[in-house]
């Protein structure tokens, strides 16, 4: 009887697979980091968003303890404002001119005169006006890729200090 002689290692089909099934994992890790990176890039911006309407909020609480009688009651309720910071004073103020901020950061905000119903609650249209209290509505807008993100919010300034 005749002995079969195989031979030791490996075949060309058998390299070829092991190195396929390599490829499509270091494939599949890259794509993996590509979205990650995208989906990173498209989130700071909305952060960044964030952060300046929340600065615009303490910016109003600011110019309501500096002078609610000089910097908040004379605003007009049709007019839409952008907060100014002068570095020279360290104080903030509302304007008309158009500010961007990073370049591409447009926040403005406008105010909403408030009234009292009967029962002292707050009302956008019922009641009688209450010069005390006014609602702020802060708008942040820039331009991502091809349209404009818009993040917005609302907060109510009483004249705490009846300054």
């Amino acid at each position: 009887m005749r002995q079969a002689h195989f031979k030791k290692g490996l075949s060309l089909v058998e390299v070829l697979v092991g190195v396929s099934i390599l490829l499509l994992a270091f494939l599949g890790l890259i794509t993996a980091y590509n979205r990650f990176i995208r989906a990173s890039f498209n989130t700071v911006p909305t952060i960044k968003a964030s952060y300046l309407l929340e600065e615009g909020a303490e910016a109003m609480k600011i110019l309501r303890d500096t002078g609610w009688a000089t910097k908040i009651a004379p605003l007009s309720t049709t007019t839409t404002y952008a907060l100014s910071f002068a570095t020279s004073t360290a104080l903030w103020s509302a304007t008309t001119t158009k500010l961007y901020t990073d370049t591409i950061f447009y926040r403005t905000f406008t105010i909403t005169d408030l009234k009292r119903d009967a029962n002292s609650d707050i009302s956008t249209s019922t009641g009688s006006y209450d010069a005390n209290v006014k609602m702020i509505n802060l708008s942040v807008a820039w331009k991502d890729r091809s349209a404009t993100t818009t993040r917005q919010f609302s907060i109510y300034l009483t004249n705490l200090f009846k300054n």
